[in-house]
């Protein structure tokens, strides 16, 4: 369960996410709670921002548009132009959207300060999950393997961002990489 959230408030959450349009007497139902239990819960979502909007997934026959990806080096201006922003572990946010034409596409970048961007031209939605993650995923050290807690340790090196758990794993990292190898 996600730290802060009660356990109704974190069930409830996990229904609204596979379909937002669920009603509260349904919801109830499915999970065994009263309607007002759901409600209540829903109401605190809302109010403490951990839901910030209901919305509809339109199909891709109807929707249209080109999907983009941008790196930015700070957090996006407008995060309502973007399906899915992505805080990356250098730092970095990246953005996905969809655009129509291209004087979309150079208003977002310009708007967002993107520092790399992906542009393609999609066909159609082939298959989307209809959960997401709500825990991190875990970050190992490039150098000793071990587990990295808290704010990783970085260095680039050959166009590589290299992520540590120590000082100590980073400058044998760097030892290594100014060393000759061996023949």
């Amino acid at each position: 369960m996600h730290e802060g959230l009660s356990e109704v408030e974190y069930r409830v959450l996990n229904e609204l996410i596979h379909d937002s349009s669920e009603p509260a007497a349904r919801l109830a139902k499915k999970l065994g709670l009263s309607r007002n239990t759901v409600s209540r819960a829903i109401r605190n979502l809302v109010k403490r921002g951990v839901i910030r909007r209901f919305t509809v997934d339109v199909s891709e026959e109807y929707s249209g548009g080109s999907v983009v990806a941008l790196v930015m080096s700070g957090k996006p201006a407008n995060l309502e132009r973007f399906t899915e922003v992505y805080e990356l572990i250098d730092g970095k946010f990246l953005g996905i959207a969809k655009v129509a034409d291209m004087s979309e596409l150079e208003s977002l970048i310009k708007e967002n300060g993107a520092v790399q961007v992906q542009f393609f031209i999609s066909n159609k939605r082939i298959w989307r999950s209809g959960s997401i993650s709500v825990s991190p995923s875990e970050l190992h050290c490039d150098y000793c393997g071990g587990l990295i807690k808290g704010e990783p340790l970085t260095a680039r090196y050959h166009n590589r961002t290299y992520y540590f758990c120590c000082n100590n794993c980073l400058g044998d990292f760097k030892k290594k990489q100014r060393s000759p190898a061996p023949n």
